[in-house]
């Protein structure tokens, strides 16, 4: 067998593009539409147990959101010209990714522990699907981070991978929210 090695490029790379902007924007949208939905579930000024279930979860998943959305601002921010910087950067991307996509199963599993009243099964299942997109978003980051971190070089694919589903995952919170707006 015959050992591979992969020299280290150092010239100035690629941060994420500006579509990845527009992703993180429909993802903070989509953190918006979470905090909505549980406002949407509440119907009224008395909140359900079920509602009371939601309301911490979504504050997570919002918060995990943030998290990815402030890094993506001073992320795209840093100076291409200085390759260590970037390095360093991208470093921090792939752990802050790792670290969100584990985040989200916490909230995932908490979610499917909660039992959605019939008329708010949709809606539920939607918000859930869309919790799940994030953190395959995440996921598929980490792959285009870990390309950067180990051959410091980035791949388009790969980042279209993960901001598409983070692009889905804000259709999915709209999804969730229409179908809450009929039970209430």
């Amino acid at each position: 067998m015959i050992a591979q090695t992969t020299e280290r490029i150092d010239t100035p790379r690629r941060a994420i593009s500006p579509k990845a902007i527009v992703a993180a924007m429909g993802i903070v949208g989509a953190g918006v539409a979470a905090t909505i939905l549980v406002v949407i579930f509440a119907g009224g000024t008395t909140v359900s147990p079920y509602e009371a279930e939601l309301s911490p979860l979504v504050v997570r998943h919002n918060a995990i959101v943030g998290q990815w959305n402030n890094f993506l601002i001073e992320y795209n921010g840093i100076s291409l010209a200085d390759p260590a910087v970037f390095d360093a950067r991208a470093t921090d991307a792939l752990a802050l990714v790792e670290r969100l996509a584990t985040e989200s199963q916490g909230v995932i599993l908490a979610w499917d522990k909660v039992v959605a009243p019939p008329e708010m099964d949709a809606a539920h299942s939607f918000a859930r699907d869309a919790m799940r997109l994030t953190q395959d978003g995440f996921i598929e980051l980490g792959t285009y981070f870990t390309t950067i971190v180990k051959n410091g070089i980035a791949f388009d694919d790969e980042l279209k991978a993960g901001t598409s589903r983070l692009e889905a995952a804000s259709v999915l919170w709209s999804q969730a929210r229409a179908a809450a707006e009929p039970a209430n």
